[in-house]
């Protein structure tokens, strides 16, 4: 509600296409990160704790449903929250 409260504002100042710009690169980009390079990563040392010994690139070729599959975030999924 507070964000929805503060919303008016940069709206009528950038009009709808700067606003949604603005909202992309604050939001867009560090979600991107997360999902491409972090999350893999993070997942990929979880399997070498379970006991893979395969390399990253091996990881990623072998077992993308494990990749594809996870939710963006730290919960891992909306029901485990």
């Amino acid at each position: 509600m507070i964000s929805g409260y503060f919303t008016p504002g940069p709206f009528d100042r950038k009009g709808a296409g700067g606003f949604l710009v603005d909202r992309l690169k604050r939001l867009g980009l560090p979600l991107a990160v997360y999902a491409l390079a972090i999350n893999p990563l993070v997942t990929y040392l979880a399997a070498r704790n379970g006991g893979y010994e395969g390399s990253l690139w091996r990881f990623a070729r072998e077992r993308t449903s494990d990749l594809t599959n996870g939710s963006v975030g730290p919960c891992g999924s909306w029901r485990a929250c």
